[in-house]
């Protein structure tokens, strides 16, 4: 039997269930992953002697409530309704490896603006992750405006997985969408391109409801994915119906599947299931197992039971042999094996680290110590990527000329003028000045970090990448795992540019640089509103990944460290 659709009263693209909240969950549990570093990596915890008409935004309990914060104008009147003509309610709940994680509360009204009919979306999004058995809350908030047709006009909204609310918006004008992103007063503008035919947020749903469902049939997709604030694409196929578990039963739709790709680095997997009327009564990413159901109201509400998996343990990548002094390091060969894609792809190649393939095919990869007394072996030096201007300049992520960071950096390096004097002198700052690394923190900017003293990996990253700009030396993030205990950790650092060459730094080891117990997948300077963008092919490694330690070189100089 077809599971007939239960929702009447609106046109069909303004009530399937929102696909964005797949990839907006797993954007959420990114974060979380990311900053997913092992308790022993980071110090020990060092404990320290829209309030207008018309703008809406949703709380748990289904109701509206006034909206702390006003993003910026942007060139549209968020305080213009029109005239409501129609309403739906929608609950969905997220599971992650078979867990109830959280859930969408969706609100989509038809209106006549103007004269004109449009549809207004309101979304919040609710997530509770545990990681390092510690309890973790990240919301996310979305309003948007579009015509009946999928065509997107204009957005804001907010999403808290820091200290405070990062919010957003955005107004497609012709050929260009103009962005804002503001944290902590600090607001960001940039325009990205926008062509004809590309569509809004809903663009899978709307026009799954308006293509035949017949075994084999293709089509593409072109949208604005949330949050990470790039233009993707998504390629969809009918395949033949199947029996499906859902909340309340099982039955027999038809399964789409899709794959999203963008030119950053993307390529997301998914899975939809509608039925025959086109509603989307299910969607899965083998990603990170991620699965939202279409729900009621009290079971989007009802209290999960105690979330078994733990984002900090439960997601490192196992490891065949062992390191006794990883950070002593000063050069690791390690074999990589994925069950997903070509694992070369994940991993950069650099001064530092050398991807290769034996002589059986198996991928390699050589990792050397880099500090800034020290360098690796000449034969593998390759040419440096110059920093660009975002590397120097102030972000809504990284705050540099943020007084209190401007401050502390002077403090750190008085009478210092060599820049790696000054790097190192940062890197111990940061090790020193936060004193509660807890992982209550999703991703919290420099100028958050530096207020509230608290946070993990990223954010002692973060803040030393604004430490470094403030003394005018270019600085990025670099991303991937790091060894600890057996084995490795989703992990990020900073990268700090002297002279002619990018040389790591890890402030929550605070030791003047790393071994070669770093294994990187990506750098990001953090800037513009798609700063988080760069982080996603990330997203493609977890939960597939096995690394196996073939040969260890210790510096014989370097006595050993319980950092």
């Amino acid at each position: 039997m077809v599971v007939k659709s239960v929702f009447r009263g609106l046109a069909k693209a303004s009530f399937c269930p929102n696909l964005g909240n797949l990839w907006i969950a797993a954007a959420l549990i990114l974060a979380t992953v990311m900053v997913g570093c092992s308790p022993s990596v980071a110090p020990a915890p060092k404990v320290a002697g829209h309030s207008e008409e018309g703008t809406m935004t949703l709380t748990s309990s289904g109701e509206s409530a006034p909206v702390s914060t006003t993003p910026s104008q942007n060139d549209w009147n968020w305080d213009e309704l029109g005239e409501l003509v129609n309403t739906r309610e929608l609950w969905d709940i997220s599971y992650f490896s078979g867990h109830k994680v959280g859930y969408e509360h969706t609100v989509i009204e038809e209106r006549l603006r103007q004269g004109r009919r449009l549809i207004r979306i309101l979304q919040n999004q609710v997530m509770t992750l545990r990681r390092f058995s510690e309890s973790l809350q990240m919301t996310f908030e979305l309003e948007s405006w579009q015509t009946p047709e999928g065509e997107l006009l204009a957005f804001r909204g907010r999403q808290h997985q820091g200290i405070t609310a990062q919010e957003f918006s955005g107004v497609v004008a012709g050929d260009s969408v103009r962005l804002e992103q503001t944290t902590l007063g600090r607001k960001e503008v940039r325009t990205i391109p926008w062509e004809k035919g590309m569509r809004g947020f809903r663009a899978v749903e709307e026009s799954v409801a308006e293509q035949p469902l017949e075994p084999g049939h293709r089509w593409s997709v072109r949208y604005l994915m949330p949050i990470f604030n790039t233009v993707v694409q998504t390629d969809l196929e009918v395949k033949q119906p199947e029996p499906v578990r859902l909340l309340s039963g099982t039955y027999e739709l038809i399964r789409v599947d899709m794959r999203t790709h963008a030119p950053i680095g993307l390529d997301l997997s998914g899975t939809i299931w509608v039925d025959r009327s086109g509603e989307v009564l299910k969607s899965f990413t083998d990603l990170v197992n991620l699965e939202t159901y279409r729900g009621s109201r009290e079971d989007a509400l009802a209290e999960p039971a105690q979330i078994p998996l733990d984002l900090g343990f439960d997601i490192r990548v196992p490891v065949l042999g062992k390191m006794e002094r990883p950070h002593d390091t000063t050069k690791v060969r390690y074999r990589v094996r994925s069950t997903g894609e070509d694992p070369a792809r994940l991993f950069t190649i650099g001064l530092t680290q050398r991807v290769s393939r034996d002589s059986e095919g198996k991928l390699e990869i050589v990792v050397y110590s880099m500090r800034p007394d020290s360098f690796p072996p000449e034969d593998i030096a390759l040419p440096e990527e110059p920093p660009t201007d975002a590397d120097l300049a102030p972000s809504a992520f990284v705050q540099s000329d943020y007084p209190a960071i401007v401050k502390l950096a002077e403090s750190a390096t008085k009478g210092l003028s060599q820049s790696r004097d000054i790097a190192v002198a940062l890197e111990k700052a940061v090790f020193d000045w936060i004193t509660d690394s807890n992982y209550k923190v999703g991703f919290a900017t420099a100028a958050e970090v530096v207020d509230s003293r608290q946070g993990d990996c990223t954010e002692h990253a973060v803040l030393l990448a604004a430490l470094a700009r403030a003394k005018k030396l270019p600085a990025r993030l670099a991303m991937g795992l790091v060894y600890n205990q057996g084995a490795f950790y989703y992990h990020m650092w900073t990268e700090i540019w002297i002279a002619d060459r990018w040389y790591p730094f890890d402030a929550t080891l605070g030791r003047g640089g790393i071994g070669a117990a770093h294994l990187k997948m990506g750098t990001t300077s953090l800037d513009g509103p798609a700063a988080l963008a760069r982080m996603l092919p990330i997203l493609q490694a977890l939960g597939r990944l096995e690394i196996e330690i073939l040969e260890v070189s210790y510096d014989p100089h370097m006595a050993p460290t319980s950092r």
